[in-house]
C-alpha cells in the first residue's frame, strides 16, 4: 500500500485538510520565523484526528539555537521533520549542522525522525555518508520531480541510505492549491510509527556510532546523544576547558565528552576482540581525534590540541589497562 500526502508552508495559507491521510506543515525557519498559518493547520489537523508533522527549515549557523526556537513553537512530543537545503542566499546547512540540531532538539524533548535532504543537495555537499543519520533514527526524505511509481527513481539510495518518503512533485493540484506531494510505501499507522520513532522508543546511539579504521586512519561519525557521561570519562577538568555559565562549551560540552567516551569504548571492544593497539597507533588515533574535536567545536583553537591529545591518550590507556 502507498499513501500520498502534501507538505505545505505559508505559500498555501488556508489550505483545507480534507481528503488527505496526513499533512506536513512548515512551522519555523532559522531563529525567528514562524509560519503565520501554522497554528491554524495544527488545530484543524487535531480536530480531524489527522497525522500532522511539523517541519523546521534549517539554516547554516546556530543549529542548537535553532533547535531551541523550533521546539518553543512546535512543542515536545510533536513529530518533526528537518528541511535541509539552501536558503534564498544559496547557503545551506551541513550534515554536522543536522546532527547539532538533532542533538539539541531531542535533548529538549523534541521528536525528530525525518530529514528532507534531496539527492541534488547531497551532491552539492560532496556526497557525504548519510548512514550516521539513519543509525541515529533520522530517516531521509528525497525529492525527485517525475512520474510516480512504487519502484521509481526517487526511492534509489544515496549516501548509503534509502529514502523512506519521496516527494515526487512540487506542482500537484489539491483542494484548490498547488502543493508538494509525498509518497510513503505503507499505511498511515506505519507512517505514524516512523515519524514518532515508535511507541516508547528511546534513542540510544551508543550502539550505533561509526568508528572504523581504514588505511590506518580513524574515521568517526556520531552525535552527543546518549546516556550520561560516566565520571571516569570526565577528563576535561582543566579550568580552561570548563563550560560557560550557560552550560555550553564550544558547540556542546557534553559533545566533547561523549566523543572521547565513544572513542575509547569502541577501542576497548576492539582490544577485547583481539585487536591490540600499539603505542604508535594510540598516538596517531589521539592526534586525529584531537584535530577532529578542534574542527568541530568553535570554542577551541589549535593551541588546545596538546592538552586534548594528552587527555585522549590517557583515557585510552586507562580504559585499555
Amino acid at each position: 500500500m502507498t499513501i500520498f500526502f502534501p507538505d505545505i508552508s505559508s505559500y498555501q495559507t488556508g489550505f483545507p485538510l480534507t481528503g488527505i491521510p496526513a499533512i506536513v506543515v512548515k512551522a519555523t525557519e532559522g531563529i525567528g520565523y514562524v509560519n503565520p498559518d501554522y497554528s491554524r493547520v495544527v488545530h484543524e489537523a487535531q480536530a480531524r484526528g489527522l497525522l500532522q508533522v511539523s517541519y523546521h527549515f534549517l539554516r547554516r549557523s546556530n543549529a542548537a539555537n535553532q533547535a531551541n526556537f523550533a521546539l518553543s513553537v512546535i512543542g515536545a512530543g510533536v513529530p518533526t521533520m528537518l528541511d535541509v537545503e539552501p536558503s534564498s542566499d544559496g547557503v545551506g546547512p551541513t550534515v554536522r549542522d543536522v546532527f547539532d540540531f538533532m542533538t539539541q532538539y531531542r535533548a529538549l524533548g523534541g521528536v525528530l525522525h525525518l530529514a528532507y535532504l534531496p539527492r541534488w543537495y547531497w551532491r552539492d555537499l560532496g556526497s557525504p555518508d548519510l548512514t550516521p543519520l539513519e543509525a541515529n533514527g533520522l530517516h531521509v526524505v528525497s525529492s525527485l520531480y517525475t512520474t510516480y511509481s512504487d519502484d521509481g527513481p526517487g526511492w534509489a539510495a544515496y549516501g548509503g541510505v534509502a529514502p523512506v518518503i519521496w516527494q515526487f512533485t512540487d506542482s500537484y493540484r489539491l483542494n484548490g492549491y498547488t502543493v508538494d506531494l509525498n509518497a510513503y510505501r505503507g499505511t498511515v499507522d506505519e507512517l505514524r510509527t516512523l515519524v514518532t520513532g515508535g511507541e516508547g522508543m528511546a534513542l540510544d546511539p551508543s550502539d550505533r556510532q561509526l568508528l572504523e579504521t581504514a588505511g590506518g586512519a580513524v574515521v568517526f561519525g556520531g552525535t552527543s546523544m546518549g546516556p550520561p557521561v560516566p565520571s571516569q570519562y570526565r577528563i576535561f577538568d582543566d579550568p580552561a576547558l570548563q563550560p560557560d555559565a550557560t552550560g555550553r562549551y564550544g558547540n556542546s560540552e557534553v559533545d566533547l565528552l561523549q566523543y572521547i567516551r565513544r572513542l575509547v569504548e569502541d577501542l576497548a571492544s576492539r582490544e577485547a576482540a583481539g585487536t591490540t593497539l600499539t603505542d604508535d597507533q594510540i598516538s596517531a588515533i589521539s592526534d586525529q581525534a584531537a584535530a577532529t574535536i578542534i574542527r568541530g567545536h568553535d570554542g577551541l583553537t589549535e593551541d588546545d590540541i596538546p592538552l586534548i591529545r594528552d587527555a585522549i591518550q590517557e583515557a585510552i590507556r586507562n580504559v585499555l589497562g
